[in-house]
């Protein structure tokens, strides 16, 4: 019954926050453009030195986030939590970034997350981590909040 209830709560949690985000459309790479481990990790370290490795990726991707101007600005949502919705925001610069190899990376790293999350019956807080805000200053695109990592 609890079980129930959790999943109850979690679907309305996560419909209302739906209900309020902008639509996304989102980028599907193609399975040829995504590289699988050679084996599925087994332990807890394996998983978290893959997951390092393939976030890692995503942070040179952004490099510095110049930008000229804050229409260059965008907004990643980034990893999934056990419960559902992003872990954290990346603010990222399109006049910098190689934005669909970005989200095709954004993507295994979720997938990731999600694999290794059904294997080891990870669980989260199911804490709903808010939309942080994109700012431009200093010619650089940053997050206001501070759901970043």
């Amino acid at each position: 019954m609890n079980s129930n209830r959790l999943i109850l709560i979690t679907a309305l949690l996560l419909g209302t926050a739906l209900a309020c985000a902008e639509p996304v459309t989102p980028v599907q790479p193609q399975k040829s453009e995504l590289v699988a481990p050679a084996a599925a990790p087994t332990t807890a370290i394996q998983w978290r030195q893959l997951l390092q490795q393939e976030k890692a990726k995503i942070i040179k991707l952004v490099g510095e986030a110049k930008a000229d101007t804050a229409k260059q600005c965008r907004l990643l949502a980034l990893g999934q939590k056990a419960c559902g919705g992003p872990e954290s925001y990346l603010a990222y610069s399109i006049s910098e970034t190689d934005e669909k190899l970005l989200k095709q990376h954004a993507f295994t790293y979720k997938q990731l997350q999600q694999q290794m999350q059904a294997q080891s019956g990870l669980m989260s807080n199911c804490a709903v981590v808010p939309e942080a805000r994109l700012e431009w200053s200093d010619g650089r695109c940053r997050l206001s909040g501070a759901n970043s990592f």
